[in-house]
């Protein structure tokens, strides 16, 4: 039995990409909520749109896959300075006024 090509060649391709968006986020303890709600979505979406245009797709692979305890910043990153404004901080907001 072949293997059924897939009808869109670049699915592989485009899935790698929004797999490692959600790792970049991750990674650098985005708050997800926080990104989503920048322009109601409008932002969310130009992050994965620059993810998908990125032209240092292995350099991002190659960060991501490091097991660096302090990793370099990736300063290669299209969307850097969206998820530098987005980093979740530490505990809740609503906790923090209740003190």
């Amino acid at each position: 039995m072949t293997k059924k090509q897939p009808r869109w060649p670049m699915l592989h391709q485009v899935e790698g990409r929004a797999i490692r968006t959600q790792q970049m986020i991750d990674r650098l303890k985005v708050d997800p909520l926080q990104l989503v709600r920048i322009k109601r979505g409008e932002t969310y979406r130009r992050v994965h749109e620059a993810c998908l245009q990125c032209r240092s797709a292995d350099t991002c692979r190659t960060w991501l896959q490091s097991q660096s305890e302090d990793p370099v910043r990736p300063d290669f990153c299209p969307n850097l300075n969206v998820f530098m404004s987005c980093i979740a901080i530490s505990g809740n907001k609503k906790d923090d006024k209740k003190k």
